[in-house]
Order: structure tokens, then C-alpha cells, then sequence
């Protein structure tokens, strides 16, 4: 096996059930995203509220002539639980102003995979409000588009202001089959490589199914769009390196990557996570226990700011236990 890809492999087991993305859109797009996603052991919040029709096999690789009828979502389900052992969550509704975040709910990171032009809207506009990724997609025709922001500009409506009044969806225009699962694919490669920590966004790519051509658009740096109340930048990125004795609290993790401003909630989004891991850690006031020692790149944090210590992006903090036992 070369560097690259033991790089590659550490790289998607440490996302095994430390991330859970919203997939919006069980269709053309959703389908391809979803094996590529659930692959790599993350979880899933699907959203969708059709059923499968015949048309739909063709392009739509989760589903056989046996989920006919059914609902998307648990047909959807079905096959990558079977296939996978994936997490999956359903979620059934339509996406609109009204029920975006209750639909999208507590994920780190959403994907937009409808064939609604709206929805691409919605979506880019709840990234910018809870400072999380995105990842956009559209395929029409022999012509598709990917663009991803990582919670702040440049973003969707930096290409676009607003929806224009007729937009053809793939629905009414048609698509290649091939082109889904092209677009879909790249959709779910920057969906992985963001919850990896790559905030290389800011650039639209355009897919030519006719002339095999893939091209990279990036757009000035800036945006105008983010709410005033929403934060310009994501969090940091932090590693959090877990010890043998510890890792069975966190799905056999070695590294758990979070996102936060300081060690206190690093450790927090810890937690969220992997519920109760927290407790091993401090105790019921909340300080890090007498047996614990954390740094925060190489540096014991009780000679910085303790749990306040602030961190940069990238930080890695390490957990060490002072001495033998203590976990329980």
C-alpha cells in the first residue's frame, strides 16, 4: 500500500461515526452521494419526500424494481444498511423557508442533492448562518456543476443573487444517467475532504458530459451575503488524539476531529459526538480530572489558560492519562 493511500485510509476511518452530514435529496444526485458518503462510515440525515418511480432506476443505482411504490427514504435506508452497516436518519419533508433548519437539523455538514433550484438556495443560506459546510450540486442534461463553501464566503449567491424566475430542472430538461452519478461523486469527494479539514473552497466546478471535461471557476475572494449575526470564519479545526485506553468510548477512534475556538470546547463537541466520553474526563464541576493531563500542541494546558486555552486552526490536542487506570 503507497503513503497516499494509508493517507487516504486513516483519513476516512477517522470520519467512522464522527460526522454526520444531511443529504437533501434521495434522487439522481442523493443516490451516488449517499454510497460514497456511507462508504466512509458517515453518518446520514436523509431528506426527501418522493417515492420511486420506474424512470428513476436508470440513474438512481440504491433502488430495484422491488422498491417500486415505496418511499425513497426507506428504500434508500434499506440498501445502504444492508450494504454498508450505515447510520442512517430519515427525515420526511420538502425544504423551504419555513422548516429549513428543523429539516437540515444538528449535522456538520449539508448537501444539497434536489432538483430543486430553491433548495440550493436554502441550503448555501444555512451554512452561512451556523458557520458549517455545504456542498451544492446540479446536473441537467450533458452539463453538471459542483460549488462548496466552508461557512463563509464565497458562496452560492456570489454566483448567483437570487433564483432566477424560470429555472428547467433536470425533471423538466432530462439528464444522462452517467452525469448524475459524475456530479454526485465529486459532490460527495468535497463533502469528505471538507469534514477532513480542506477549507480550499471558493471555486465553482463545471462538468461537460459531451466533451469529457471537467473545469475550476473560482470567484473573487469576499462576501456580502453571511448574516451579520453568523460568523465570517468556521471555527478552528482541532485533532483531538485519543489513547488506546480511552478509544473504546469513541467507536476505537484514535483521532477525533472537532471544530472550536478553545479546549473547552473541544472538548464539548468531544462529547456531542460521543456521549459520555466527557465524564472520563472531567469531573461533575467540569474540571479535567487529577489523572488526566491534556496539550494543546505539546504544551500542558494548566501552564496556559487551562480549559479557556484558546486553539488555532489545525491544533492538535493530545489526552494523556497521568497514570495507570481511572477510566471506567
Amino acid at each position: 500500500m503507497t503513503a497516499a493511500m494509508q493517507r487516504e485510509d486513516r483519513s476516512v476511518e477517522s470520519l467512522r461515526g464522527a460526522r454526520r452530514v444531511a443529504v437533501i435529496g434521495a434522487g439522481g444526485l442523493g443516490n451516488p452521494v449517499a454510497v460514497a458518503l456511507a462508504e466512509a462510515g458517515v453518518a446520514l440525515r436523509l431528506v426527501d419526500d418522493d417515492r420511486v418511480e420506474l424512470s428513476n432506476l436508470p440513474r438512481q443505482v440504491l433502488f430495484t424494481t422491488a422498491d417500486l411504490g415505496r418511499p425513497k427514504l426507506e428504500a434508500a435506508r434499506d440498501a445502504l444498511v444492508q450494504r454498508f452497516g450505515a447510520e442512517v436518519e430519515c427525515v420526511t419533508g420538502r425544504l423551504d423557508a419555513t422548516n429549513r433548519d428543523a429539516l437540515i437539523g444538528e449535522v456538520d455538514l449539508a448537501i444539497d442533492a434536489t432538483d430543486d433550484p430553491a433548495a440550493r438556495f436554502l441550503v448555501n443560506d444555512w451554512g452561512l448562518a451556523k458557520g458549517r459546510p455545504v456542498v451544492i450540486g446540479g446536473v441537467h442534461r450533458f452539463l453538471g456543476m459542483v460549488f462548496a463553501h466552508a461557512g463563509h464566503g464565497p458562496c452560492f449567491r456570489c454566483l448567483f443573487e437570487e433564483e432566477g424566475p424560470e429555472v428547467e430542472t433536470c425533471a423538466a430538461g432530462g439528464v444522462l444517467g452517467p452525469m448524475a452519478g459524475w456530479v454526485g461523486h465529486l459532490m460527495a469527494e468535497r463533502a469528505l475532504a471538507l469534514l477532513n479539514g480542506d477549507r480550499d473552497t471558493g471555486y465553482l466546478t463545471t462538468l461537460d458530459g459531451l466533451r469529457r471535461r471537467a473545469r475550476k471557476v473560482r470567484l473573487p475572494d469576499g462576501c456580502d451575503h453571511a448574516p451579520v449575526s453568523s460568523p465570517r470564519k468556521p471555527m478552528a479545526a482541532i485533532h483531538i488524539k485519543i489513547p488506546a485506553s480511552l478509544r473504546k468510548f469513541v467507536a476505537n477512534l484514535d483521532t477525533v476531529d472537532v471544530e472550536s475556538e478553545d479546549v473547552r470546547g473541544a472538548l464539548d463537541a468531544l462529547e456531542a459526538r460521543h456521549p459520555g466520553v466527557k465524564s472520563k474526563l472531567c469531573d461533575d464541576s467540569g474540571n479535567v480530572r487529577r489523572f488526566i493531563n491534556i496539550y494543546a500542541n505539546s504544551e500542558d494546558i494548566r501552564f496556559l489558560d487551562n480549559l479557556e486555552t484558546r486553539l488555532v486552526d489545525g491544533a492538535e490536542l493530545q489526552i494523556v492519562p497521568a497514570i495507570a487506570g481511572g477510566w471506567y
